[in-house]
């Protein structure tokens, strides 16, 4: 179960690859395969959201 830190992947993007889900169609990943968009795990959507916050708050003092 992969998962994606990088912060353009938003946190309720698919389990599998990370595209949001109104973008997403059929997609291809080595872990999954030709696959519909799947809801993340909570642990990804908990990471996704912290690396994004991380990001967004630019370099600390």
């Amino acid at each position: 179960m992969p998962t994606r830190p990088d912060p353009k992947y938003p946190p309720m993007g698919c389990r599998w690859c990370g595209i949001a889900r109104s973008q997403h169609a059929r997609q291809w990943t080595e872990a999954a395969g030709w696959h519909a968009w799947e809801k993340p795990t909570n642990g990804q959507i908990k990471t996704r959201m912290v690396e994004r916050h991380a990001d967004s708050s630019g370099p600390s003092r």
